[in-house]
């Protein structure tokens, strides 16, 4: 499998692939279901591969969710930015850090569960 493929036409990028959330064996299912679906909203592809790395990974180490936040802080659609950040507020292993970042958001859905989830654990911000 060609990344390249999976850069070009499903906006995916190196740090997908360097954080081991987009595979050859994904990017290969991705791109075949993308070339004979009638969706072609990329977003859809990338929001499949985050949430399925995200379901097979239920405990991932504090450097590799800070890279994974970076990654979904980049991402740019918004929609599925949003999608990504709710994700990752909702895990128990999110470093506290990033999860008071998030009560700052502009968006106020995360803003309110970022800080929900600081309140349950005890550290208001």
């Amino acid at each position: 499998m060609r990344y390249e493929d999976a850069f070009a036409l499903l906006g995916f990028n190196q740090p997908w692939v360097d954080l081991g959330i987009l595979t050859g064996e994904r990017a290969e299912a991705l791109l075949n279901e993308y070339l004979t679906s009638e969706d072609k909203r990329t977003e859809h592809y990338r929001w499949r591969a985050f949430t399925s790395f995200m379901e097979e990974n239920p405990t991932l180490e504090a450097g590799l969710m800070r890279q994974i936040y970076v990654l979904s802080k980049t991402e740019p659609d918004d929609m599925l930015q949003d999608s990504m950040i709710h994700t990752l507020i909702r895990r128990d292993d999110l470093p506290l850090e990033l999860l008071k970042n998030e009560v700052e958001s502009p968006v106020k859905s995360i803003a309110k569960k970022a800080a929900k989830k600081l309140n349950e654990l005890g550290k208001v911000s």
